[in-house]
């Protein structure tokens, strides 16, 4: 949001009212900058800044800190073997009410629990018991939905839950 320093007016004004909320921001800098004061009132809760930083997985028992696998896991030549990270299990279950077969349900499972390695690092190893389950009730036999819109809401929903799960 821009204030009235950046038209050069003498004002600090910017605009009436600034809402900012449930977003999540995915960048290496500040994702968000409100330059001025918003006349009535201003909003902002409920969002998310990544940066590129583990969110959810390994926890540096040294310093507390998350790390992301590679940062923990030497590569070949990297010199002197370490034991791995201890692993560390997430259970998923989606449930939908939308009559769906066992191939979609496949489909929706991976495409889910691969959206949640967004923040999960690491993911998948060998060394944890990460699964989910997706299920129908199949209450609803006309489909609202197309498979990939439920994929992608799933998806994102996912995405959120492991954000807010701290």
């Amino acid at each position: 949001m821009h204030g009235g320093r950046d038209r050069k007016d003498g004002t600090d004004i910017a605009g009436d009212w600034l809402k900012v909320h449930h977003n999540t921001f995915r960048a290496a800098k500040p994702a968000l900058s409100i330059r001025g004061t918003p006349r009535e009132k201003a909003e902002v809760h409920g969002n998310w800044f990544r940066d590129g930083r583990a969110v959810r997985g390994h926890v540096d028992p040294k310093t507390g800190e998350r790390k992301r696998v590679g940062e923990v896991v030497p590569l070949p030549g990297a010199g002197g073997a370490q034991e791995p990270p201890p692993g560390h299990t997430t259970l998923t279950v989606v449930v939908i009410n939308q009559a769906m077969g066992l191939r979609e349900l496949r489909q929706l499972a991976r495409q889910v629990h691969a959206s949640m390695a967004r923040a999960i690092d690491p993911f998948h190893t060998i060394h944890d018991g990460d699964v989910l389950y997706a299920v129908t009730t199949n209450q609803l036999s006309e489909a609202p939905l197309e498979y990939s819109q439920i994929g992608y809401i799933a998806s994102e929903l996912a995405w959120d839950a492991v954000l807010r799960s701290f």
